[in-house]
């Protein structure tokens, strides 16, 4: 804030970093859960919450695609709460399912009940889902050094006459000096920033599906051997976390980066005893 960090000789430093507990966050949240017990070889859930969190700071680490001061600070250094606004670990939707499926064949199963060499190869087969979705990740737009702003200001639509392959508009953010607001420390030095909040914006949403099969052969009454392959995102599916929030690279907007891994396959077998 207005504190005067100042050497032996009475000199002002050139900065210094203040730790405090100031900060504050305030979540709200609404959960659900559709529970479905073990019926008829299956059983699984479905959970929803719908919630809002929000905070001056997250810390002494910015969040991904968050944009504060210096070494996390505000970005007004003398107003903590200029940074008020949508937490980076705000998840406005989230939704998660799961399914366990256990395959009717096999000793006390309906079909291939009756034992043998062809009851003992389909018995034990398990197949397992889960689907998980949330809303995109909050970011803010940033700039590097852009008259000394670490945010830019708002001037406009930034989701009107978008570019082709951005989310946002360029033309929509200003770091002209005399569009942004500034303030001046005890040292004399003008801090500028722009108008535009913390996390203002949200990434596109993400959305994964898993899956695994798994076969389990009971070689004792006590050892068990599981043979299985898991898929992680088994669609493929192309999420991304948020585009490229500096307005002065030339990729400004581009959703093309950031990706999260796409299908990955995994082998397992196991000994359960």
């Amino acid at each position: 804030g207005s504190a005067e960090a100042l050497n032996r000789a009475g000199q002002f430093l050139n900065n210094a970093v203040i730790y405090t507990n100031r900060a504050f966050s305030n979540y709200d949240g609404l959960q659900t859960q559709l529970r479905k017990r073990l019926s008829r070889n299956i059983q699984g859930q479905a959970s929803y919450t719908w919630s809002h969190t929000i905070d001056n700071s997250t810390g002494i680490f910015n969040g991904l695609g968050e944009q504060r001061g210096s070494r996390g600070g505000p970005i007004n250094p003398l107003d903590i709460n200029s940074d008020r606004g949508n937490s980076s670990l705000d998840v406005r939707h989230l939704f998660s399912a799961d399914a366990i499926i256990d395959m009717p064949f096999g000793r006390g199963q309906r079909f291939l009940s009756q034992g043998g060499a062809l009851s003992k190869i389909y018995e034990g087969i398990q197949m397992n889902f889960i689907v998980y979705a949330r809303s995109g990740y909050p970011y803010s737009v940033r700039c590097d050094n852009c008259s000394g702003a670490n945010r830019p200001s708002l001037i406009g639509d930034p989701f009107a006459n978008v570019p082709a392959g951005r989310l946002l508009n360029p033309a929509a953010f200003t770091t002209n000096p005399a569009l942004l607001n500034s303030v001046t420390n005890a040292a004399g030095n003008t801090i500028r920033f722009g108008n535009l909040g913390r996390n203002t914006f949200r990434g596109p949403v993400i959305w994964t599906t898993d899956m695994s099969i798994f076969k389990n052969t009971s070689i004792t009454e006590r050892l068990n051997f599981q043979l299985g392959i898991e898929f992680f995102n088994i669609f493929n599916r192309a999420n991304y976390t948020v585009p490229e929030n500096n307005f002065n690279n030339g990729d400004f907007g581009s959703i093309r980066f950031n990706a999260q891994p796409g299908r990955v396959v995994q082998y397992r077998a196991k000994f359960i005893f």
